[in-house]
């Protein structure tokens, strides 16, 4: 997903009621992506490796058992509720009101979730038109409700297509090069269609180049 500092719109949006909940994590799912070559090369190991998805179930039912059973959940919420209300007693009430006026979501939601991503992607990565995508794949995406549906979040069709021009003109560029090409007040934009072409499969996103080595040490 983007780094920090990409989602100020979307808090200011949702802190100030301009747009709901469901608008808010809408629009951040929209510029988030999952890399189907990662994912495609874990389903294809886990399907020839019996032994492999053996352990990783036995796993599984061990965190299930220490982490979700409710006699684990029951006692992790009497902890909490003992330590709000412990909290609470020793807070000064006007602190508590004023504390109330801060909403957490006014947070750029890049942020408050980031140790929720795989990845953060930087300027500094590469990013390539997927093999095999169509030239009308950007017309079809914005026809589709389910990638659609928050399109403030991105940037406008004519921008998209010149951004799918350019991606498709030179494959491999750093983010950096081509969001830079955009108005200081669309970069967000530019850099969050990035992820939102790369949800759909029609871009992908490489690490960037490894850094040249020092001058002495070739």
């Amino acid at each position: 997903m983007p780094p920090a500092g990409f989602g100020r719109d979307f808090a200011y949006r949702y802190a100030n009621e301009i747009e709901t909940y469901d608008r808010y994590i809408g629009g951040v799912a929209l510029s988030i992506a999952v890399d189907m070559r990662s994912t495609n090369a874990a389903y294809c190991q886990l399907i020839s490796d019996a032994d492999l998805r053996r352990r990783m179930g036995e796993a599984g039912r061990k965190r299930a058992r220490a982490i979700y059973d409710w006699r684990v959940v029951i006692a992790a919420y009497q902890d909490l509720w003992a330590e709000l209300a412990a909290r609470r007693s020793r807070a000064d009430p006007n602190t508590v009101a004023r504390a109330q006026l801060k909403h957490i979501n006014a947070r750029d939601p890049f942020a408050l979730f980031a140790p929720h991503a795989s990845t953060s992607v930087s300027l500094h990565h590469r990013i390539r038109w997927a093999n095999g995508g169509p030239a009308d794949a950007l017309e079809t995406l914005f026809a589709q409700p389910l990638a659609n549906y928050a399109l403030n979040v991105i940037l406008g069709a004519a921008d998209c297509r010149n951004l799918v021009e350019a991606i498709r003109a030179e494959s491999g560029r750093e983010i950096g090069e081509i969001v830079e090409a955009f108005p200081v007040a669309r970069r967000m934009h530019a850099f969050r269609t990035l992820l939102w072409l790369a949800k759909f499969g029609l871009v992908e996103i490489d690490p960037p180049a490894a850094p040249a080595l020092p001058e002495e040490s070739l």
